[in-house]
């Protein structure tokens, strides 16, 4: 199954969060407590937004379905690997070398 991940569902709950107006305006149009949302949109914590908080704050942002079709589009699209894993994992090793370099480099400007 292809499932998301912590980061995933942090990253699409601050941007429900944002489209919401911040913390504040979505505590006020849903029934969890500001603290809870910070959580949902914290990659460290493993708690996700509720499906019902999900739709009330989609509703409310009136953006459509930025965090459930999300989801949706994962059980309807799944993404397969294709390819070695080995070559793939070397691959992605090496553009993360690639980003360090350019960040040391940009650094010591």
């Amino acid at each position: 199954m292809n499932k998301l991940s912590h980061r995933e569902h942090a990253r699409l709950a601050r941007e429900l969060i944002d489209h919401c107006g911040g913390l504040e305006e979505a505590a006020g149009a849903c029934r969890v407590r500001k603290s809870a949302l910070s959580g949902y949109q914290n990659p460290e914590d493993p708690s996700t937004m509720p499906a019902d908080v999900m739709d009330t704050l989609e509703e409310y942002a009136g953006q459509g379905p930025v965090y459930s079709g999300a989801i949706a589009e994962r059980r309807m699209f799944p993404t397969k690997v294709t390819g070695c894993l080995k070559e793939l994992a070397f691959d992605l090793a090496q553009e993360s070398m690639d980003v360090v370099t350019a960040v040391r480099e940009a650094l010591a400007d």
